[in-house]
């Protein structure tokens, strides 16, 4: 995965040489992510061709993003059962310290409409990454854990958009985008998000 994330870097950092976008966006957590950790503002960079350039019905692109969430609560309190000769019920905590959501993606866009400068477009993406995280769990008796490290994460994300350009050279554009994926020894997470890009295109 590692080796993966690079590679994508690379390849960003060559292409923006000709296309370069940033999109500014609003990370919103669901599922399990959405009870431990809030909402928040980030941004991701990218490599992303121009409709104009391309023909008008496709493009591909490739980026790299970085979202560190923060816990809601300092401490989630929690419980755990316990069964033998009966059945017990037993307090506990978990902490997270840090939840960091690293990233590369590469994906294509398809214009549903082309009105140049105006369209309004489809995509989704592949993507690859590692969760940094640090974490403490105590269950009364049965449990006292903590982890500190890197787990992987690889899915896919879904988008909707729109875009003009205000020049050649300079266009904008707004994107609601959906991701499901998996994180190694953890579980399934989906999120979705929504924000406005600028991007420029130097050739």
């Amino acid at each position: 995965m590692k080796y993966i994330m690079v590679w994508l870097l690379m390849l960003v950092a060559a292409g923006a040489k000709a296309q370069l976008a940033v999109r500014l966006l609003h990370f919103n957590p669901t599922g399990d992510q959405g009870i431990l950790f809030e909402k928040r503002f980030t941004a991701e960079i990218m490599y992303m061709q121009d409709f104009a350039n391309e023909g008008g019905s496709s493009r591909m692109r490739a980026g790299i993003s970085y979202t560190p969430l923060k816990s809601r609560l300092d401490t989630f309190p929690s419980y755990a059962v316990q069964e033998g000769s009966g059945t017990l019920v037993l307090p506990g905590y978990e902490i997270y310290k840090k939840y960091d959501l690293i990233s590369a993606f590469m994906g294509a866009d398809w214009a549903v409409l082309d009105r140049e400068p105006f369209y309004l477009f489809l995509g989704g993406d592949i993507m690859g990454g590692v969760v940094n995280m640090e974490y403490e769990a105590n269950y009364e008796t049965i449990l006292d854990e903590s982890f500190s490290g890197g787990l992987a994460m690889v899915g896919i994300r879904l988008r909707a958009g729109t875009q003009y350009m205000i020049t050649d050279k300079v266009i904008v554009f707004g994107e609601v985008t959906r991701s499901y994926y998996y994180i190694e020894e953890y579980s399934f997470q989906s999120h979705y998000d929504y924000g406005i890009g600028i991007q420029y295109v130097f050739n």
